[in-house]
């Protein structure tokens, strides 16, 4: 909703955070997400929730909402007084973090650096250094090595790359297709929702047709096919059974076409 209506982000941020305050499990972690979406979204404009969020972060123990946090840190460093001691307490697990929460501290330790932290150095060189040399995973070295070649270039030039503005996210509902948003919001949870596609999109050729009412009440889906016309009045096959004719029903009299 934030992301979608501006005039209600204000109202979604304040109800975030006092989710965040009330630090029932599992619902911290989602409000971090949510709200490392919202900073994207409306860069700058939430300072004062980053404060509560460093309070909070001994509860947040999910990886997803870990990394979003620790990339708070990293993207708001020079708005944390102390960032490095936060920084420096998530390295110490550094090995045995999934890989997302890995990336994501390797990047905040350069951001903290470049941001004007020269205490942040040596944290930076550590992740570096665990990131090239001491790990298998060749997504975290890649990254590694690509950080320190850019270094290696000068902090003003690595600054001018990594610190520099990036163009906030947006909710694309606007331009979506209305028929593929209303279909969409009908099979919410479904792969079809998952994928941005129309269900019947996925469904196989030879599976049986599905029967579908639509808004009026006298159109008939059948699958994909035309809309077939329901008539409220009596069928001629109906007036024959009162008629008391022995004439089996066939399918367009069943159909009514």
């Amino acid at each position: 909703i934030a992301l979608a209506t501006e005039a209600s982000a204000d109202k979604c941020v304040e109800l975030l955070v006092a989710l965040l305050k009330a630090g029932h499990d599992g619902v911290t972690d989602r409000s971090v997400v949510v709200l490392k979406n919202i900073f994207r979204c409306y860069p700058q404009r939430y300072l004062s929730v980053v404060n509560v969020i460093c309070e909070r972060c001994e509860c947040i123990g999910e990886p997803d909402a870990k990394a979003s946090m620790i990339w708070i840190f990293g993207e708001y460093a020079a708005h944390i007084p102390g960032v490095v001691e936060l920084l420096g307490e998530l390295m110490e697990g550094f090995s045995t973090e999934p890989l997302n929460v890995q990336l994501q501290l390797l990047s905040a330790t350069v951001k903290v650096y470049l941001a004007g932290r020269d205490e942040g150095k040596g944290l930076m060189d550590l992740a570096l250094r665990l990131s090239t040399k001491e790990t298998y995973n060749m997504d975290l070295r890649d990254r590694g090595f690509a950080l320190s070649r850019l270094l290696s270039c000068g902090d003003e030039v690595a600054r001018k790359v990594i610190m520099n503005e990036r163009p906030a996210i947006s909710d694309s509902r606007g331009e979506m297709d209305a028929d593929l948003q209303s279909d969409l919001s009908r099979n919410m949870g479904k792969i079809s929702s998952l994928l941005m596609r129309k269900s019947a999109s996925l469904r196989s050729p030879t599976a049986p047709p599905v029967l579908t009412v639509g808004d009026n009440d006298n159109l008939l889906s059948v699958g994909n096919d035309e809309l077939l016309m329901i008539d409220d009045g009596p069928s001629d096959a109906t007036q024959a059974l009162e008629n008391g004719s022995n004439q089996f029903l066939g399918t367009d009299d069943l159909i009514g076409a």
